[in-house]
């Protein structure tokens, strides 16, 4: 999925999109109980930036939010307030410092809290429809699902990001930028 936002300056989304999603698995954690979970992402550009969370907690809740590569060390963290909380689904957007380094590394989106008095949702997809890596809830691996999360990275060159994820999204013979780039210049040229 690529898609430009004009209000935060990104372009170009991995992960799995919800809107193009339509039979949404869910891990259910009862108020009372610990969240605890892992998911491996797989960045494929530099200057990893923003995470979206898809979830539905039914009261306010405070997530602890960690990014963590292959050697366990911590790359981002902070402790989001959900104060408002609405009958449907929620975006969390996450948004910190560009992680400059990040493409093909393999890091970790820890997702921690307390559901407290709240019972907590958070949305999955097929491991098929994800582009990361693992999940893991409880330290215990799920292979049936992948936490519905999608990351971003901000604007540095709208065209050539545009002809990578054509070229990624595309079977066959569109799925090489090189196409992208003869069709743009046969148009070009007419």
């Amino acid at each position: 999925v690529w898609y430009l936002n004009d209000q935060t300056k990104y372009i170009d989304g991995e992960g799995v999109y919800l809107a193009n999603y339509r039979n949404l698995g869910t891990i259910n954690f009862p108020a009372g109980e610990k969240i605890n979970i892992k998911q491996e992402i797989l960045p494929t550009q530099n200057n990893l930036a923003n995470i979206i969370i898809s979830l539905k907690p039914s009261e306010p809740i405070e997530l602890n939010l960690q990014i963590i590569d292959q050697s366990n060390k911590s790359v981002r963290q902070q402790v989001i307030q959900i104060n408002q909380v609405f009958s449907h689904l929620q975006f969390l957007s996450w948004e910190f410092d560009p992680i400059a380094d990040s493409k093909n590394q393999l890091y970790s989106l820890i997702i921690t809290g307390n559901s407290n008095n709240s019972k907590t949702i958070f949305y999955t997809a097929e491991p098929k429809k994800y582009d990361g890596g693992k999940l893991f809830i409880n330290s215990v691996e799920n292979a049936e699902a992948r936490i519905i999360i999608d990351w971003q990275y901000p604007v540095e060159n709208i065209w050539k990001t545009i002809i990578q994820r054509l070229a990624y999204s595309k079977p066959g013979l569109f799925n090489h930028a090189t196409t992208y780039i003869i069709l743009l210049i046969l148009i070009a040229g007419i």
